[in-house]
């Protein structure tokens, strides 16, 4: 190294030494890997749909309570009690009938942030971490949103 900072050959003493860049290349997807990531993605994706549509019966039983309820000769919280029981069953519909869809995106490998959602939705309800394991693994997210049994060379 020469004694003159501004050499044109000289290295800066002050900059960290050099990093490979922070992002991870690009992992070509095979139909075997493919095949695996279905395999894998295949069971888990079966349990959210059966966990979406007990989500879906819960709810909709949840709707009759207040209608099979007596409050009281007045009645007076019977309306309050219908309201806050109807939008419980809404929310709860719409939970399952999502998680439902996106348990079927998941068997199709397409869309794997709408998957992950769906993992995150049916949290709320029951811890469920199969699906969420199988998602977080980098085979079975590179062969996301990949058209199947098609060379990813064409």
């Amino acid at each position: 190294m020469s004694q003159n900072p501004f050499a044109e050959n000289s290295e800066n003493p002050y900059l960290p030494p050099h990093q490979p860049p922070p992002y991870q290349p690009v992992q070509l997807v095979t139909p075997e890997m493919q095949k695996r990531a279905l395999a894998k993605v295949y069971w888990p994706a079966v349990l959210m749909q059966v966990y979406g549509v007990l989500i879906v019966v819960v709810s909709a039983a949840l709707l009759s309570i207040p209608f099979l309820t007596d409050l009281g000769p007045d009645n007076s919280g019977t309306v309050i009690m219908r309201i806050i029981f109807g939008c419980v069953t809404a929310v709860g519909f719409a939970m399952g009938v999502f998680t439902i869809l996106t348990a079927q995106w998941m068997k199709r490998l397409r869309g794997w942030g709408w998957a992950l959602a769906g993992v995150i939705v049916s949290f709320i309800f029951a811890v469920l971490f199969c699906p969420l394991i199988v998602l977080v693994d980098s085979e079975v997210r590179a062969c996301f949103d990949q058209p199947i049994g098609k060379s990813p060379f064409r």
